[in-house]
């Protein structure tokens, strides 16, 4: 099950995501990038041992990404990295 890995985040329990629009990127498998994820998520989070390896299913939804992060297919770029507060997101209503 795919899960948003930030606590606060508004969309982190989106029963379907398929149908609710919102997509989920998995964590980079490059060390530095993946780190500055996992830097991100222990932030917010308030822990300073979250890691993805305890937590399978985890992911961040797109909000946490800038527009500009995004490729014209609408992919995420090799080296994005998030940097939106999720204490500061609407939920966003299903499409």
């Amino acid at each position: 099950m795919k899960f948003c890995a930030l606590l606060a985040c508004k969309n982190r329990d989106v029963k379907n995501k398929k149908t609710s629009g919102i997509k989920h990127h998995v964590f980079p498998s490059e060390d530095a990038i993946r780190g500055q994820w996992i830097s991100f998520v222990n932030k917010f989070n308030r822990t300073l041992d979250w890691t993805t390896k305890a937590n399978k299913g985890a992911y961040l939804s797109e909000d946490h990404f800038e527009k500009d992060l995004y490729s014209q297919s609408g992919c995420l770029v090799h080296h994005a990295v998030p940097t939106k507060d999720p204490n500061l997101l609407q939920k966003r209503p299903l499409r």
